[in-house]
C-alpha cells in the first residue's frame, strides 16, 4: 500500500517569519562551515538602506564643499538638493502603498511629479564633480536585515551595523550580493561593447 505523503503543517507555514519571503540557505566556508539564511531585502529595509546611502553622499558632498570655489559649491548644493528629493520621492512611494483610500491615478500622478523634480535636479547638478560616499555602512546594514537563523530570527540587531561594517570583507560582500540576488537586483549587466558592468542597488531597485 502506497504511503500517502504527510501533509504540510499549514499553520507553522503560514506564521513562520521567512515563508512569505524568498531566501536562501548558505554554506559559508569562512565561518567554519556554518549554514547561514540569506532573505530578500522587504520594503522597509529598502527605505532605511537608500537613507543611509544619502547620508553617506550627504557626508561626501559636504567634505568636497569645504574649500570649493563659489560655482562648484553651487553645484554642490544642487547635489544635496537632489539627494534630499530623492529621499522623498521614497518617502512617497512608501506611503501611497500603504494608503488605500486615494483617488483613481492618484499615485502615479504623484510619482511622475517626484520623479520630474529629481531629474530637474538632476539636470542642474550634472555639471557637479562626481562625489562618491563610504557605502560600507548602508551595504553592512543590508546583512544585518537579511541574515537569519532556521527559526526565522535575525542573526545581527540593527545596534551591530557599525561592528559589521568596521569588519566587512568579501565574505560578507557575498552574502550582500545574494540577498540584492533574491531581491531581484542584477549586480552586472551588458555594457556598450558587450562586457558586464557593475549596476547600482539604488538606481536598479528605484522603489522596491
Amino acid at each position: 500500500m502506497t504511503k500517502q505523503a504527510a501533509a504540510p503543517n499549514l499553520r507553522a507555514l503560514a506564521t513562520h517569519p521567512l515563508a512569505p519571503f524568498k531566501h536562501e540557505r548558505i554554506v559559508v566556508p569562512e565561518w567554519n562551515n556554518a549554514t547561514v539564511i540569506v532573505r530578500q531585502l522587504v520594503a522597509g529595509d529598502w527605505v532605511d538602506y537608500r537613507a543611509a546611502i544619502a547620508k553617506a553622499q550627504r557626508e561626501a558632498l559636504k567634505s568636497a564643499f569645504d574649500g570649493a570655489d563659489e560655482q562648484t559649491q553651487q553645484l554642490y548644493k544642487l547635489s544635496r538638493a537632489l539627494t534630499v528629493a530623492d529621499e522623498f520621492y521614497q518617502r512617497v512611494g512608501v506611503a501611497l502603498e500603504a494608503e488605500e483610500e486615494l483617488p483613481d491615478g492618484f499615485r502615479p500622478r504623484a510619482r511622475n511629479e517626484v520623479r520630474r523634480l529629481a531629474a530637474a535636479l538632476a539636470e542642474a547638478a550634472s555639471d557637479a564633480p562626481a562625489v562618491v560616499g563610504n557605502v560600507i555602512p548602508a551595504t553592512a546594514l543590508v546583512l544585518v536585515r537579511t541574515l537569519f537563523n532556521e527559526d526565522g530570527t535575525r542573526v545581527l540587531p540593527d545596534e551591530d551595523v557599525a561592528a559589521v561594517a568596521a569588519s566587512f570583507s568579501d565574505v560578507h560582500a557575498r552574502l550582500v550580493d545574494k540577498a540584492f540576488e533574491l531581491s531581484g537586483i542584477t549586480l552586472e549587466k551588458p555594457g556598450p561593447d558587450g562586457e558586464p558592468v557593475p549596476v547600482d542597488p539604488v538606481a536598479e531597485a528605484g522603489n522596491a
